[in-house]
């Protein structure tokens, strides 16, 4: 796989970020929800700056805001609402076209559990079915993947998105990245991200194992499988523990590898898989997490660079955005063994000897410091 986008796929009519100035409290919150998922779905934009408000810092690094999750929830079924309307559009579709689709809409469904979403809520999405694209409206099903948190805001889920009405349209499995540091399950998560000598999101997958496999069982068809960073992590351990498990393709956006130990994960099943999901990797410009780790050689691992003027300005901006649905996005296949080899050293003192101090202080701190 080896192709320049030709699409433009938006996730909103315009690009340019919603004035606030002069608006309500509340109407500042929904117009930065939207402008934060432009920034998220559309690319890197100057105007960034402009999410840098007090509603917004708080619901971010102080406590959750439920108005801004819900704003959230319904701006992203705007976008999904948008991006069909595009893709009916779309003809004569051909094969890049398609991957170029498939990508995007993988990365989007990524972010979409940074939203809290609800059971008591539907989504809508698009899905290529008899050779139309259709919205598929789904139920959510919250997976918990902890077991026993001391605190409420400690619990991590993974989202089990269903049809409700379709039989044909495919289940979805979105597995949460790291939230921000108000979302739900931070500390978890970042303990999972930092634990040295062993592949990143082991624990709550470990724990939460037993219950992905219960929802797997009760889909009819097969499963498209994604997540960003720590999800694109539980989804690759996903993959090499039950990729015969009818599961239709996993993708992961900016995830770090699996940890390169002599001694393999009791989960790590894939060199023995009678039948393999497609594994997708998207390693996004300068991203850091993805330096990290090793793949498998059976793996796609795709090389995402867009446009200069999309680009963010480092590798965190790197990490954070989805550049598949931008026109003239470099996609180019890399060669799994050839990136093990390179990252040999960087694996032993950073990925395992470095998580490791790192885990010690925030077991301190969550054990210790946090209950005193």
């Amino acid at each position: 796989m080896g192709f320049v986008t030709e699409l433009d796929l938006k996730f909103f009519p315009d690009e340019a970020f919603e004035s606030i100035h002069g608006l309500s409290s509340p109407e500042r919150i929904a117009v930065s929800v939207r402008n934060c998922l432009r920034l998220l779905m559309m690319g890197y934009t100057v105007e960034w700056h402009e999410l840098v408000i007090p509603e917004v810092f708080r619901a971010v690094f102080v406590e959750r805001n439920p108005h801004f999750l819900k704003w959230m929830r319904q701006e992203f079924q705007h976008g999904f609402n948008y991006l069909l309307k595009q893709l009916q559009f779309i003809a004569p579709l051909e094969k890049n076209h398609l991957a170029q689709i498939d990508l995007y809409m993988s990365n989007c469904l990524s972010y979409f559990p940074f939203a809290d979403p609800s059971p008591y809520e539907s989504i809508t999405i698009p899905q290529f079915i008899d050779q139309t694209w259709q919205g598929i409206e789904y139920k959510i099903k919250p997976i918990e993947l902890t077991n026993g948190a001391h605190h409420e805001t400690d619990r991590v889920f993974a989202y089990g998105l269903e049809p409700l009405f379709f039989t044909k349209a495919k289940s979805h499995l979105i597995f949460m990245g790291t939230t921000y540091p108000a979302g739900q399950g931070f500390l978890t998560q970042i303990q999972n991200n930092f634990k040295g000598f062993e592949s990143v999101g082991k624990d709550l997958y470990r724990t939460g194992r037993n219950k992905i496999h219960t929802w797997l069982e009760q889909q009819s068809d097969a499963v498209h499988v994604c997540g960003t960073s720590l999800g694109g992590a539980l989804s690759l351990l996903l993959a090499i523990d039950q990729g015969n498990f009818n599961l239709a393709r996993i993708d992961a956006l900016n995830p770090p590898g699996l940890h390169d130990a002599k001694n393999k994960s009791q989960f790590d099943h894939w060199d023995s898989l009678s039948r393999k999901p497609q594994v997708v990797v998207q390693i996004q410009g300068d991203d850091p997490v993805s330096t990290f780790g090793i793949w498998k050689s059976d793996w796609t691992l795709l090389r995402v660079i867009p446009p200069p003027e999309k680009k963010g300005p480092n590798g965190f901006w790197d990490h954070a955005l989805n550049y598949a649905g931008i026109k003239g996005t470099e996609i180019t296949e890399l060669n799994p063994l050839t990136e093990n080899e390179a990252r040999k050293k960087r694996n032993f003192w950073l990925f395992s000897m470095g998580r490791l101090f790192i885990y010690a202080i925030l077991k301190f701190y969550a054990s210790l410091i946090r209950p005193a």
